[in-house]
Order: structure tokens, then C-alpha cells, then sequence
């Protein structure tokens, strides 16, 4: 409706927010020690990732698009997200843009992309069959049960993103 798509009534009204819905208020961030514990624990699928979600404050989206071609030893560049199955380009203009990779990301990504052998082309973080990953079932699967096992809360992939700059200062 804000954009001129459609013309009509607001179709929303009447809509009301999950009683169970959790109340506003700080949103969680990981620190720097949890993410050196999580990457110390977590199998290297998960570890890449997580890095990735770390060092580089990508969104969840902007993770699930990147492709091998969008990463150099200096920089990660932003040139898609995928929601729901559907690419498309990252969330602001601001949002495509190349992102520095600090040294442990590059260190971790090359041996995550040494793992895959030949099929490290396309698609970054991947499934065995080379098709984008699901980050949500990912991580409720691979990522929350190992981070759980270690004593620390998951927050889900948005909480690497809130902490990147006070964890890299």
C-alpha cells in the first residue's frame, strides 16, 4: 500500500499481535568469548557460517545468497539475499556493498571451501547436493544443539549481526 502496489482497503485491519509474542525490549547479541566458544565446538559447515554471521554482520538473507564469486581474501561482496526461497537483491542500497573479511573469517572460509573439493563453486554455504541452504532449519538442526550443548543461549543468526561492532572494536 506505502509503495503504490496496491490500491484497496488496508487488508490488515483487525490484526492483533500472538499473546504469546514476546514483549519489546533489549534484542540479544553474542560477544566475542560466546562466539570463540561456539566456533571452538561447532563442526565446519556451521563453523563457516557462523564466522560468516560474525566477522562479517551479514542478515540471515545476505548469508543464504552468497555465492564463492562474492568472496576475495579482502572483502565479501553483498549482491543478493534469499527469503523464502526467492533471491533477490540485499535489503538497502547500502546493504549491497562489500564487506571487509578479517583474517579468521578468510582463514576458516578457505578451509571450509578446501573441504568441498570440486564442488566449491556457486553457491557458498550449501547442501550435499549443492542447492542453497535453509539457514532456519540449519540452524535449529546443526548450529542450536551444539551451541545449547556448551551452555550458551541461541539467539538465532540475527544475534551474530547485533554484536559485530562492539566485538570487533
Amino acid at each position: 500500500k506505502n509503495e503504490g502496489v496496491y490500491d484497496g482497503p488496508n487488508p490488515v485491519q483487525g490484526a492483533l499481535i500472538p499473546s504469546r509474542a514476546r514483549p519489546a525490549g533489549e534484542t540479544p547479541a553474542y560477544t566475542l568469548s560466546q562466539i570463540l566458544r561456539m566456533l571452538d565446538a561447532l563442526p565446519l559447515l556451521p563453523k563457516a557460517l557462523v564466522a560468516t554471521a560474525s566477522f562479517a554482520g551479514l542478515r540471515e538473507g545476505e548469508l543464504a545468497g552468497l555465492e564463492w564469486s562474492d568472496l576475495s581474501e579482502e572483502e565479501i561482496l553483498v549482491s543478493r539475499t534469499v527469503w523464502r526461497g526467492h533471491v533477490g537483491r540485499p535489503k538497502t542500497r547500502a546493504s549491497a556493498a562489500s564487506v571487509p573479511v578479517i583474517a579468521e573469517l578468510a582463514r576458516i572460509l578457505r578451509e571450509y571451501k578446501q573441504s568441498l573439493g570440486a564442488s566449491a563453486a556457486g553457491v557458498m554455504f550449501q547442501t550435499s547436493t549443492g542447492e542453497r541452504l535453509d539457514l532456519d532449519k540449519f540452524g535449529r538442526k546443526h548450529v542450536r544443539p551444539i551451541v545449547e550443548a556448551i551452555g550458551l543461549p541461541w539467539y538465532g543468526w540475527h544475534g551474530f549481526r547485533r554484536g559485530i561492532a562492539s566485538n570487533l572494536y
